[in-house]
């Protein structure tokens, strides 16, 4: 009763957080904090749920109870703070989005990110012509009793052609790494006109990543994608005229259609015999994040892992191993969710994360460096708050960077390339 309690205060927070929204802004649309907003607090209506359900209690995941509602707020507390610079991000103000602050627009278009571009589409390419027979693969095992199938052991048997070449590897690496910017390139090439190479690309860096998860099995590799489209669409969203996006909005209903179908499919192969309660396995995937972060982690972490458990690729450790030293380190599960802020704090500590909540708020509001001004914005701006919406929203279950940590730093290495301002916005805020 006490964890349903702290949880229903807990949806309260961010319903309170949402109201206080809109009474500023008078505007839902205004940035993108609603909708996350609205994610983290329907996640936290299914953690009453969950918690309220026979089958939590009579898994292994459970093991302690939520004994206060401190760790819900801190929670709260520090998604917020993480995601400061979307609140400052205004979309319902950019008029024009350029291609670079500083830098002669010919010159930066021409050369560096057409290069990029075409690095970006020969990666795709080569992986997509390497997966193909792991979609022949995944097809067969409809024809099997999906009750003797592990998740771990599909994902490794459909993987296994792709990783097995090094080169492929490099090139899948080097694909997964672009993606995310390569999207926002899909939707400036759209505006501007260049028709074609935005629908290559968006095919690329948004369709293509869903057939990737399908390929291997995995569930969160679609939600994934799905949520990066929805993103980066808001984003460039009031710069769309109505037929493009009722076009859109058509396309994303069909593409959210097909792919239930075959999200449906791969819950029943993850929960094999538990298909029975597949529905209550559905809801526990969204709800547990904030039941496992401060039932778990937060009242009985032993030790931090320094990076281990987010950057386990910068380690060179895999997941399995990363799993073990999170178990034996800090003494809590290391196969379930816990947000990002969660994993941060596996490796870092609460005070430490807090503190570093705090500096990006301090960032947000002192400089200009995640605002729009004058209507005008550089595609290198855009990037760096896609980059940080990935990180809030998808971290809704955890660090979504464990596997790709690649992809963030570019998001971060394209805004400083095409977006020099920032030089300036530090220059100042130094100097106050």
């Amino acid at each position: 009763m006490n964890a349903t309690i702290f949880l229903i205060i807990y949806v309260l927070f961010w319903l309170f957080s949402l109201l206080i929204y809109i009474q500023v802004f008078k505007k839902f649309e205004t940035t993108l904090i609603g909708y996350l907003m609205i994610l983290y607090g329907v996640s936290g209506i299914f953690s009453i749920w969950v918690v309220n359900q026979p089958l939590y209690y009579a898994s292994p995941l459970y093991r302690f109870d939520i004994i206060s509602v401190l760790p819900l707020l801190y929670l709260w507390a520090c998604v917020l703070l993480f995601a400061s610079p979307i609140f400052f991000f205004r979309v319902d103000k950019i008029q024009r989005i350029l291609l670079t602050s500083v830098y002669n627009e010919k010159v930066v278009k021409n050369n560096i990110i057409f290069l990029i571009t075409i690095i970006f589409i020969c990666a795709s390419l080569i992986s997509f012509y390497a997966m193909m027979p792991n979609l022949k693969n995944f097809s067969s095992v409809t024809d099997v009793d999906v009750g003797t199938l592990n998740k771990q052991e599909l994902q490794l048997e459909n993987a296994s052609h792709l990783f097995t070449n090094p080169i492929i590897s490099k090139f899948y690496n080097l694909y997964k790494m672009l993606c995310d910017s390569m999207l926002c390139f899909a939707f400036y090439y759209g505006i501007g006109g260049r028709k074609k190479l935005a629908v290559l690309l968006f095919i690329l860096s948004g369709f293509f990543p869903i057939i990737f998860g399908i390929a291997n099995g995995s569930r969160g590799a679609i939600i994934l994608s799905l949520m990066s489209i929805f993103i980066t669409y808001q984003i460039f969203k009031n710069l769309l005229t109505t037929s493009r996006r009722n076009q859109i909005f058509k396309l994303s209903l069909v593409l959210v259609i097909i792919m239930s179908i075959p999200l449906l499919f791969l819950s029943i192969l993850r929960f094999g015999d538990y298909s029975q309660n597949l529905v209550y396995e559905i809801v526990r995937y969204f709800g547990e994040p904030a039941v496992n972060f401060s039932s778990e982690l937060f009242e009985h972490q032993k030790g931090l892992l320094y990076g281990y458990n987010s950057f386990p690729y910068f380690m060179d450790i895999s997941i399995v191993d990363r799993r073990i030293l999170t178990q034996q380190i800090a003494g809590i599960l290391g196969y379930v969710f816990y947000t990002f802020i969660g994993n941060l704090v596996i490796d870092f500590g609460k005070f430490s994360v807090f503190l570093f909540g705090i500096g990006i708020l301090f960032i947000s509001l002192k400089t200009k460096l995640f605002r729009v001004n004058s209507g005008k914005v550089s595609i290198g701006k855009i990037i760096l708050i896609q980059t940080i919406c990935l990180l809030c929203f998808q971290g809704i279950f955890c660090f979504s960077y464990i596997l790709n940590p690649m992809a963030l730093i570019f998001g971060i290495f394209i805004f400083m390339f095409l977006d020099t301002n920032w030089i300036t916005f530090f220059s100042e805020f130094f100097k106050k």
